[in-house]
């Protein structure tokens, strides 16, 4: 028999991991390529995006700042049509819920919030401890701040 190995715990995102995350993001990354590129769980990035305020924050702005590159590729690459695929590729991963193709049986964003908000009312109904529900909430905040 084989000695369990122990997995040694990471430490939390430091401000080095944060700034990293946010490059990569900032590139047109998703929160899972990051966490790949960076050899951590999604989890951990989520974690520490519901932790800090200004990271959730420059998150979002990174998310934006790569959907706003790609967005002007595609306007200067559409003067040239034979390169105007590449950002448009670009654009439908970054953003697929904007610019990829729909599915039939996909869930837009709106309705994924709208579970979220069915989602907190029933917390609200189960859970006696405020303060337990209020972490819960932030979390699920914090992931749904990821998707939009």
């Amino acid at each position: 028999m084989s000695p369990k190995r122990k997995t040694k715990k990471k430490a939390p995102l430091d401000a080095t991991d944060k700034n990293g995350v946010l490059a990569v993001v900032a590139l047109g990354a998703s929160l899972e390529t990051a966490a790949r590129y960076f050899k951590r769980e999604p989890l951990e990035i989520v974690e520490a995006l519901t932790d800090d305020a200004d990271f959730q924050r420059d998150f979002k702005q990174a998310q934006e700042q790569a959907e706003v590159f790609f967005l002007k590729q595609v306007k200067t690459a559409a003067l040239d049509a034979k390169n105007w695929r590449a950002a448009t590729w670009s654009l439908e991963r970054l953003r697929p819920d904007r610019y990829g193709r729909i599915k039939a049986n996909a869930i837009s964003v709106e309705e994924i919030k709208a579970l979220f908000a069915r989602l907190r009312e029933t917390l609200a109904a189960e859970f006696a401890d405020e303060d337990e529900r209020r972490k819960i909430e932030e979390k699920l905040d914090a992931l749904l701040a990821t998707l939009s």
